[in-house]
């Protein structure tokens, strides 16, 4: 019985696409986990290879919202939530070509997947030298606090523009 549970609970996991488990990573003041361009945003202890990363040298960032076929609830208010933040807060550096946003389908982009080592739902911004990983604060506030959810995101857009 308890075998068939925990079974029925890691499947659940997997088919919502949220990550079981999470590496250690520096944390940004809002609760962000952030991570420098030398190492990849899955696996913290892998060195970046070569171009594997946008060129962001011009000081844009890209808001990468990563998701499975099959998504739950959480992961459909994520999108719709980063959305809203970045169509209406950010308008002008979207105009500008300072801020883009790419919802990635991860099965239709493997490259763009392997590249940011993502096998489930994530959330990621990448700057120029910083990749910020907002997964797990995003999974814990997108539903039940959603304002919170969008401080955060606009804290951290904010905060890698201005670099």
């Amino acid at each position: 019985m308890i075998r068939g549970m925990l079974i029925l609970v890691m499947f659940g996991l997997v088919g919502c696409g949220h990550p079981t488990s999470q590496s250690p990573r520096d944390v940004t003041a809002s609760g962000a986990e952030s991570v420098h361009s030398t190492e990849m945003a899955g696996d913290m202890t892998q060195p970046a290879v070569g171009d594997c990363r946008p060129d962001t040298s011009s000081g844009r960032v890209e808001v990468l919202s990563f998701h499975t076929r099959r998504r739950c609830p959480t992961c459909r208010a994520i999108e719709q939530l980063t959305r809203e933040v970045v169509s209406k807060t950010f308008a002008r550096q979207v105009a500008d070509s300072l801020l883009v946003l790419r919802v990635v389908e991860i099965d239709a982009e493997p490259e763009l997947s392997e590249r940011y080592r993502v096998a489930w739902s994530s959330l990621l911004l990448q700057g120029r030298d910083t990749v910020v990983n907002l997964t797990r604060r995003a999974f814990d506030t997108a539903r039940k606090r959603p304002e919170e959810f969008r401080a955060t995101l606009r804290h951290e857009i904010e905060n890698l523009l201005a670099r």
